[in-house]
């Protein structure tokens, strides 16, 4: 996985610029070993699903609250590599040949049925985050002290921000998969994408005040051993680097392969 999926995404941020070079075309041989080991790394994750899920019983019945958050996390893990990081990483290769040639998406790969138009859906991986975000926030409120008044900070940050990214940005993100499978008419007109470097830039700006405000939330949890409110607000700072780093700029890459196309 980490050759043929994470390596490839390392382009992710240079593409969604618009930027490219010729050089790219060295990951291409990657992925398209992960598209012929598409099925045996989905079998390796059926089989981690079944051992976490054996985790997550053991650890509840053991009253082990820490270890089920650590089996939850590694769950949304194994859900977003199927459902953001593999299409991703295909669809990078999908743009990187169409780009080379500066013609249609010549694959060679025969479409069994006519591609559906899609209707932008955020992804479920993330629809699981944002309830888990808020879940977790909800039990910190409960925290007292320092630590509660942090978390009535980020609160008010957290909702409104949720909300928006996943209108603006994220719903994009649900066309990765029909995209990758060539499931989709690529002339279907989606107005989320013509304001998209807009829509980032006000959510990055966001993300700098809930950053300041996780920040304050870990330093009183840290102070007052709140070890769950803790977890909560390293949680919440890996949460924003992803978006910033992987699921918004795969937004842009999605623009980008159908304006293209």
């Amino acid at each position: 996985e980490k050759a043929d999926v994470l390596e490839p995404l390392g382009l992710l941020a240079t593409l969604a610029r618009g930027e490219f070079n010729r050089e790219m075309a060295e990951v291409l041989p990657q992925i398209d070993q992960l598209k012929t080991d598409l099925h045996d790394l989905r079998v390796e994750h059926a089989t981690i699903l079944s051992a976490i899920k054996r985790l997550v019983a053991a650890a509840r019945e053991e009253g082990k609250l820490r270890h089920v958050r650590f089996a939850e996390r590694l769950l949304f893990r194994a859900w977003l590599d199927e459902s953001i990081f593999h299409p991703l990483a295909v669809l990078i290769g999908k743009y990187l040949r169409l780009r080379l040639t500066n013609k249609g998406d010549e694959t060679g790969e025969p479409q069994l049925s006519p591609p559906e138009p899609v209707k932008l859906s955020i992804p479920e991986p993330l629809q699981l985050s944002h309830a888990q975000l808020r879940a977790a926030l909800s039990e910190t409120m409960q925290a007292g002290g320092r630590t509660m008044i942090a978390a009535e900070a980020v609160a008010k940050l957290l909702e409104p921000h949720l909300q928006k990214e996943s209108e603006e940005v994220l719903r994009i993100l649900g066309l990765l998969e029909p995209l990758a499978a060539d499931a989709i008419e690529v002339a279907e007109d989606y107005p989320e994408l013509n304001n998209l470097e807009a829509n980032e830039s006000s959510l990055h700006q966001e993300h700098a005040a809930l950053i300041a405000a996780a920040e304050k939330l870990r330093t009183a949890a840290r102070a007052e051993g709140a070890d769950a409110v803790l977890e909560f607000a390293e949680r919440l700072l890996m949460r924003i680097r992803l978006d910033e780093e992987i699921f918004y700029p795969a937004a842009l890459l999605i623009r980008n392969y159908l304006r293209l196309k």
